[in-house]
């Protein structure tokens, strides 16, 4: 697997979260964030986990910060 990238939205106007995407290989995944802040935690997050995972010499499955979004 090569290195998924995380690119973190913001809001196109005022009021609308700010989204973080999670682009690799295999899926793409999107998160909500209520601030800016919420959504550098939320990237750093990911890209610890997939470090982790990188080191350890396999993938692991995670639970998303939050709710993907369109799950309901």
């Amino acid at each position: 697997m090569t290195d998924a990238q995380t690119v973190i939205y913001p809001p196109p106007r005022r009021g609308l979260p700010h989204l973080v995407v999670t682009i690799s290989e295999e899926t793409v995944v999107a998160h909500v964030a209520a601030s800016k802040l919420e959504a550098r935690a939320m990237a750093t997050k990911d890209a610890m986990r997939q470090r982790h995972s990188r080191k350890n010499g396999r993938e692991q499955e995670s639970a998303p910060a939050t709710e993907p979004i369109g799950s309901a």
